[in-house]
């Protein structure tokens, strides 16, 4: 398996298929590769006791009370408590649509990348975005939702024994002997570590099992088990070069961090200027029609919306471009690993004829 043919012609593939560069937006912002960890401010500062008031352009009076002041005596009101049922009903409701729709439309296009890259290589046609969608809405979609539920289910057991296995030697204390429980002690700190490294190493075969496991399942139209027991083959039939490209894919997201550092500084920049005008232009203009604290919180919601339209989206594409070169490096890989057992296949009967 020649590698650095393989790297070439997935760079080729990106620069040539502009189509994949939507899916791979996609796939960036419903995967954890462009997810942003934010925390805002608890409510333990001086301003959660303060009643928050703006008047309305007609003169009215609005009072929004603090924590101190959300107090009721004899209870809570019976109004009060179904309109927070209400809410958080509603709520529940807006998180179970949004997490299906990101699955959704993480599996359409993770399917549509590996599709439309295979099918580039069978035929040489480019796929058009709508085309794109196609492929990408289909059987293989539901396949790759079950392939992940399987692994993942699987996974999460295995490392629930793995992990009572390793915490199992510190109930020795339990017998109240001394000497008992210092050994039961060091074992499950041995324990436990094996258990860090095990739930390492597992983790990545299992990642690298499940790319192969879904190119199975598409380029040779697999079912669920069927990709599951033909990608396990042929990465233990090809372990060394799938090894190989599975280091250079790990040194690939190693160092992406350290590349988009700069451009993640620059971005972060130029979206505080930009952020910071936009709120102080709201703060004035909601200044007019509103006292108090609003339009304060105004210009705070639309500067943070802005800054994350400047910031998170280009780094979400240039994410979607990084995982785009991946998803077609690794199908390009399995369709070498297949040629390569074709061409052994062919080899053999002539192997064994020269012999006799």
């Amino acid at each position: 398996m020649n590698h650095i043919n393989i790297l070439k012609r997935a760079w080729q593939i990106l620069l040539g298929c502009k189509p994949l560069w939507v899916f791979g937006f996609l796939l960036a912002l419903t995967t954890a590769s462009a997810s942003w960890m934010l925390t805002f401010p608890g409510g333990e500062g001086p301003s959660s006791r303060y009643t928050f008031s703006f008047a309305l352009p007609d003169g009215t009076i609005v009072r929004i009370p603090g924590e101190n002041q959300l107090q009721w005596e004899g209870g809570i009101p019976d109004e009060v408590v179904q309109w927070l049922i209400t809410v958080g009903i509603t709520l529940l409701c807006v998180v179970v649509i949004l997490v299906a729709l990101r699955l959704i439309v993480r599996y359409i296009s993770e399917t549509a990348l590996i599709r439309m890259v295979n099918n580039f290589e069978r035929t040489g046609e480019t796929c058009k975005v709508g085309q794109g969608f196609r492929l990408g809405f289909s059987r293989y979609a539901v396949r790759f939702f079950l392939i992940d539920l399987v692994i993942i289910g699987s996974a999460v057991l295995f490392f629930i024994l793995l992990f009572a296995v390793s915490i199992a030697p510190f109930f020795l204390w339990m017998t109240e002997i001394t000497a008992l429980g210092i050994i039961g002690t060091v074992a499950g700190i041995g324990l436990f570590f094996l258990f860090v490294f095990l739930t390492i190493v597992v983790g990545a075969a299992l990642t690298l099992l499940r790319d192969f496991i879904k190119r199975a399942c598409v380029v040779e139209e697999l079912g669920v088990f069927a990709a599951m027991a033909r990608g396990f083959a042929l990465v233990k039939r090809h372990l060394r070069d799938v090894g190989l490209m599975w280091l250079l894919m790990f040194g690939i997201r190693l160092g992406w961090p350290i590349v988009m550092f700069p451009v993640a500084l620059l971005l972060i920049s130029i979206g505080l200027l930009i952020a910071g005008s936009f709120g102080l232009l709201v703060t004035g203009l909601a200044g007019l029609a509103f006292a108090g604290n609003l339009p304060a919180i105004l210009a705070s919601i639309f500067g943070f919306t802005v800054f994350m339209l400047f910031v998170g989206v280009p780094l979400a594409f240039l994410t979607g471009l990084r995982d785009t070169y991946i998803s077609s490096t690794w199908t390009l890989t399995y369709r070498d690993a297949l040629a390569l057992d074709s061409l052994e296949n062919h080899r053999l009967p002539e192997l064994e004829n020269q012999e006799v």
